[in-house]
């Protein structure tokens, strides 16, 4: 095999850091904190004033797609068909699965929200397009496949001149310049950048994070709150790269207080729920939804503070009743996991005279 050929080999392969799930934990209390306020806010409950939510839509997602390309680097060197069967299979199974489940329930539960979307979540022709129009709230699974296909496909490509290239769509996508009608399209033109980082430059995020001082996380932190106030105030929010440059902002700050809340022993819950993000993700929806359906079925009449500690109690409450049900259901492999034959490396065939020997 000539070098011009030859396979892309990572000089790194990244351990388990403690820092990476805290990060995950953290993300994810985030996710499902948007989620409430987003489905209890349809239900007529104020919470969240909109600049305080400005942080939730530039950590979380960004943050994810890093931390699973910095996991994933490897994959740049296994063949395709491994690729897809170990990898990318299993991330459509659990879309498609978790799809199905979502529309029955908002099929057979009655008073729910199922407008937020692009499409109706109770709509068999919502449930038929999830491959073409991702309307579904686990987009982030099918971007997942999709992001791990196309990095490997582009694994030639010099480094600087893949991330520059996502680096300079995710701008323009997320400016609103380029926007497709579909909220899982625009989010994975916006995001893909951010797995890139994480496939081509894992050492040097890792080398970074576990090399800053006491004060790096509190300081950065400071810088992205100035950086979303200044932008919110001005009217910039959706200049091109402004939401990009918030977004590593928001990493930079993330993975080193997440690097520097590891001392603590406080960290154990958020490193549990970062381990179980994935449960977290799935579940959680199925808990924050029948709520916001009784708010808006018995009126919601108190001041905004209230509202706001109501959601966050939500947002526990989904974390941790998530939680209980991945014990519950802890046999249901299925969920989870497909089928073990649509996994299994094939076996080449010999001929029967080899077989005789």
């Amino acid at each position: 095999m000539s070098a011009r050929n030859a396979p892309i080999r990572p000089t790194w392969a990244p351990g388990r850091k403690a820092w990476i799930d805290v990060a995950k934990g953290a993300a994810i209390f985030l996710v499902v904190l948007y989620h409430s306020t987003l489905y209890l806010g349809a239900a007529g409950m104020p919470g969240l004033p909109a600049i305080a939510k400005v942080p939730l839509e530039l950590f979380p997602m960004p943050a994810f797609f890093v931390l699973a390309g910095l996991l994933s680097s490897r994959t740049m060197t296994f063949a395709f068909g491994d690729l897809f069967r170990r990898r990318v299979l299993p991330m459509l199974y659990l879309y498609a699965v978790w799809s199905a489940i979502r529309f029955l329930f908002f099929l057979v539960m009655p008073g729910t929200i199922s407008n937020l979307g692009d499409l109706p979540a109770n709509s068999i022709v919502t449930l038929a397009l999830i491959f073409v129009w991702p309307s579904s709230s686990y987009w982030f699974l099918y971007a997942l496949a999709l992001f791990t296909v196309g990095a490997w496909l582009i694994r030639r490509i010099p480094a600087w001149l893949a991330v520059g290239a996502a680096a300079l769509l995710s701008a323009i996508a997320s400016s609103g310049m380029l926007q497709t009608g579909n909220v899982g399209w625009d989010r994975v033109l916006g995001l893909f950048v951010f797995y890139l980082i994480g496939i081509h430059y894992s050492k040097r995020i890792t080398t970074w994070v576990e090399r800053r001082g006491t004060w790096s996380g509190p300081a950065l932190l400071v810088a992205f709150a100035v950086f979303v106030a200044g932008a919110v105030l001005l009217g910039v929010r959706n200049v091109p790269g402004v939401a990009l440059v918030g977004q590593l902002l928001a990493l930079a700050a993330g993975f080193a207080l997440a690097q520097l809340f590891t001392r603590s022993p406080a960290s154990a819950f958020l490193s549990n729920w970062g381990t179980s993000s994935l449960h977290i993700y799935l579940y959680h929806l199925f808990i924050i939804i029948p709520i916001a359906a009784i708010v808006a079925a018995i009126g919601w009449e108190a001041p905004r503070w209230a509202g706001l500690l109501i959601q966050v109690a939500v947002t526990i409450l989904a974390v941790l009743g998530s939680l209980l049900i991945m014990r519950w259901t802890g046999r249901a492999r299925w969920l989870l996991i497909p089928p073990r034959a649509w996994t299994r490396p094939r076996q080449p065939k010999t001929s029967s005279a080899r077989s005789t020997r």
